[in-house]
């Protein structure tokens, strides 16, 4: 990493070091260890969470870096880190302030890569200006198996919630462009999760009201194996509720599609919605749930849901 001693980095600027049982957590700790010392404006904060997320770096913005920033990814990591990289142009600008989607962007890169560079300056002012864009820079050398995943077979490749990709040059204009005519359904579930794990569900279930639409993607998280997603889930749920009870209600019929499908966890708190913005109708199907000899957990679950609509219909 090629920093000096001592390198402009305004006071008060913030890095923040995400840290889990992955052994890579030690290579970017140890990358961190290197950044303070060298660049004492710079305040490094660290969390250490568990779960199966990689270990990252947070910028200033909201932008993820998965990797360790090295060979032609120092330069911009660094512009980035200390505000350095301008903002978009004002049309360009324009356009991102009217953005009313939001978009889980991954943009996979190397630090051999000469081309990498420009795809990431051009990137992360997008997501600095506009929140509901959520960008992750991958490193393809030190998490070989999400480029795998991703099928990434060139460089740099950026992936728009996990359907749409780029390859090669990239051109910000496009990509806006494309985001501003995307449809509200087709909001991907990761999109959707970062939304959540932000405590963005009220604006979840503002966009919902607004579009007169539901997102797919939150019955799938609703069915998460990881419950602090499922949370997240049911707040926006919860959130719709109380500003769409009608549209609320369509989405416990599609939960209810989902119900056999899920594990007993994601059960129990499929229930635990039903009960909270369920109807008079859905106590039948409740009540079959516990005749089935489902699990305890799942029986009082379904039990509580019931005692729940009864009283909240007087039934």
């Amino acid at each position: 990493m090629n920093v000096e001693v001592g390198e402009d980095i305004p006071i008060g600027r913030e890095l923040r070091l995400v840290t889990n049982d992955d052994p890579r957590s030690t290579r970017l700790a140890d990358f961190c260890d290197s950044l303070s010392a060298r660049l004492p404006g710079l305040e490094v904060r660290r969390q250490h969470e568990s779960g199966t997320a990689p270990p990252h770096l947070l910028l200033p913005g909201g932008v993820r870096y998965i990797g360790v920033p090295d060979g032609f990814e120092t330069a911009p990591f660094m512009d980035a880190v200390s505000g350095r990289l301008p903002p978009p142009p004002p049309r360009l600008a324009e356009r991102l302030a009217a953005l009313r989607m939001p978009a889980a962007l991954s943009l996979y890169v190397s630090p051999q890569c000469t081309f990498c560079p420009v795809a990431v300056r051009s990137l992360i002012p997008l997501a600095i200006a506009q929140p509901r864009l959520n960008l992750t820079v991958i490193d393809v050398v030190l998490f070989p198996e999400m480029a795998e995943r991703a099928q990434v077979l060139a460089l740099p490749t950026l992936v728009i919630d996990g359907r749409l990709r780029w390859s090669g040059t990239i051109d910000a204009v496009e990509v806006v462009e494309l985001l501003m005519d995307a449809d509200p359904a087709a909001i991907g579930p990761v999109a959707l999760e970062m939304m959540l794990k932000e405590g963005r569900a009220r604006e979840v279930a503002s966009m919902m009201q607004e579009f007169g639409r539901l997102f797919p993607a939150l019955v799938e998280l609703l069915a998460h194996d990881e419950w602090p997603v499922r949370l997240g889930a049911m707040v926006a749920a919860e959130e719709l509720a109380g500003l769409d009870a009608g549209l609320a209600q369509t989405l416990i019929d599609r939960v209810w599609v989902r119900f056999e499908a899920a594990g007993n966890p994601a059960k129990g708190d499929m229930l635990y919605l039903i009960g909270e913005i369920g109807r008079r109708a859905d106590i039948q199907r409740i009540r079959g749930v516990v005749a089935d000899a489902a699990p305890s957990e799942v029986r009082e679950a379904a039990e509580e849901a019931v005692e729940k609509i009864e009283n909240r219909f007087k039934c």
